[in-house]
């Protein structure tokens, strides 16, 4: 998804998302990043829905997107969002089928901005995150 060549919105898009699985942020915190809130590679946030203080480290390409926008982070809407990255996960070929009970659906279908969060929590816990970095990071009891 990083290596597509997109502009204007569905650009803005594909960072934000991939920002957020880079961050395990919800849609809500990563409203809030800025210039202020990072320093020496780590993201220091208040969580919006538990109102817990965390400090995030930064990967490097999440730092080189932040940099992108000069930690200005381009503002769109939950729905907008939602909606636009659905296209960007179409032209990424992210189109197998997912089957569920009732219905089949192509996986770009399914994807929102919570996807994100728990592609973080899923890839952290592959490469080893120690479950307790996890939950503090994402906020889980």
């Amino acid at each position: 998804m990083i290596a597509l060549n997109l502009e204007g919105e569905l650009d803005k898009c594909r960072d934000a998302f991939v920002l957020m699985c880079y961050l395990g942020l919800r849609y809500s915190d990563y409203r809030k990043i800025n210039k202020n809130s990072i320093s020496d590679n780590y993201l220091d946030i208040t969580m919006h829905k538990t109102n817990e203080q965390v400090s995030i480290p930064i990967h490097p390409n999440a730092l080189e997107i932040i940099q992108k926008y000069n930690y200005i982070l381009p503002q769109l809407s939950n729905t907008k969002l939602n909606k636009q990255i659905k296209k960007v996960c179409r032209y990424a070929e992210i189109d197998e089928l997912v089957i569920d009970r009732y219905k089949t659906s192509k996986k770009y279908e399914l994807v929102t901005c919570h996807t994100a969060r728990r592609s973080f929590a899923t890839n952290g816990y592959i490469s080893d995150v120690p479950i307790r970095d996890l939950m503090r990071i994402t906020g889980h009891k």
